[in-house]
């Protein structure tokens, strides 16, 4: 075959490249090998016959935005055909731009593309495709946010998409252990769609915490733990209570800041609630209670009103003749992101087992706002897992 019909062949390679996969697949070689170099960004690999060729296409409309593509040169001799060119665009994960000269060295036999070696700038690609902390925060939350979707709109494929499929545990007691069970309980669910809000998002490591509202057998308040691995859920824990009118400041369970601030801080925001819980709640030293809590600390518990003087009486209320009616006897969580931190916490009410779960806004380093609540643990025989509640 003629040098000028193997460049022919190059640049209608490159045109198809504007979307043409079909046009792609019948201009190479059923056996193709194309070799992509790099490392830590999406398309590096060999990428072998039209399975590979489709897989590859597959994964550029889905992490990769060419927003320019140009061949300027193309040199052929034999069956070889090289082409110059320049390329820019961003990778979807992380927003980042890149800029890259490149070339395609093109091995055609009988008519087809047989073989493409690209020579790319992988420093460049791999930049582009690394995620900071806060690329790394929204993904895992966005992935996080997809669960409660997924639940929201009865959408079980939806739910589990980003769970990994053999190794998620689960700890809500409603639920069965593993992704089926995720589905099976979704099942379950009435089947008009409730769509969940979530009303604030954080993460911390391998760590996101989620506060959600919504009618799930009727209206409640959720904040969920999931841990994430290798980029795939692989831990789920649920806590819930009943949705109930403003307090007696006027503030509902989840009004208040949605973003967390100051994140240089927060080492320090988590070590001062962490102090506050061993020494007011498992020490039960109360008269330290004002070291720890802004004297204007706002409340979002139902039935309560501002305040720390407030607090105090709530507090001296709840310990009846020297004994208290709520012990917390057990740090498990303490996870924070800024001005936010989140603590999930053992104990009784009553006698009675319950998770405590609390999340506060640390300003001043002070408590400045709390919002929260207590849920019993039900007894193993009523629970559909053995992974425990908190």
């Amino acid at each position: 075959m003629s040098t000028q019909e193997n460049v022919r062949i190059a640049k209608a390679f490159f045109a198809a490249m504007a979307g043409d996969r079909q046009g792609l697949l019948a201009l190479t070689a059923d056996d193709i090998e194309w070799i992509i170099p790099g490392e830590h960004w999406p398309l590096a690999g060999t990428h072998r016959g039209h399975a590979g060729l489709t897989n590859l296409l597959k994964t550029v409309s889905e992490t990769v935005e060419t927003s320019f593509l140009e061949p300027r040169e193309f040199i052929a001799q034999g069956d070889r055909v090289l082409v110059v060119g320049f390329a820019r665009g961003k990778i979807k994960a992380t927003d980042k731009m890149w800029v890259d000269d490149w070339v395609f060295a093109m091995t055609i036999r009988d008519g087809k593309l047989a073989n493409i070696r690209e020579y790319v700038d992988t420093q460049a690609l791999a930049r582009a495709s690394q995620m900071d902390a806060r690329s790394r925060s929204t993904t895992s939350i966005a992935k996080a946010l997809t669960v409660f979707q997924g639940i929201g709109n009865r959408d079980q494929d939806l739910a589990i998409k980003y769970m990994h499929p053999t190794n998620f545990t689960q700890h809500n007691p409603l639920v069965s252990d593993g992704i089926d069970g995720v589905k099976e309980w979704i099942r379950r669910l009435p089947r008009e769609k409730s769509p969940l809000k979530t009303v604030r998002a954080f993460r911390d490591g391998s760590y996101v915490i989620a506060n959600t509202e919504g009618d799930i057998f009727g209206q409640n308040v959720f904040f969920d733990i999931l841990r994430l691995e290798d980029d795939l859920i692989v831990e789920q824990w649920t806590f819930s209570t009943k949705a109930a009118p403003p307090n007696k400041s006027g503030h509902t369970q989840t009004d208040g800041p949605t973003e967390a601030k100051h994140e240089q801080d927060t080492e320090k925001n988590k070590s001062i609630v962490r102090d506050y819980y061993e020494t007011v709640h498992l020490s039960g030293d109360h008269g330290k209670i004002p070291n720890y809590s802004a004297d204007y600390c706002i409340r979002h518990e139902p039935g309560v009103s501002d305040g720390l003087a407030a607090f105090l009486r709530d507090l001296k209320a709840a310990t009846e003749h020297g004994k208290a009616s709520r012990s917390i006897e057990e740090i498990k969580l303490v996870l924070g992101q800024g001005d936010f931190v989140f603590v999930a916490a053992k104990g009784t009410v009553k006698g009675a087992p319950c998770a405590y779960i609390d999340l506060y806004r640390v300003e001043g380093d002070k408590m400045a706002e709390h919002w929260g609540f207590h849920e019993e643990i039900p007894p193993p025989e009523q629970r559909r897992n053995t992974n425990g509640v908190v």
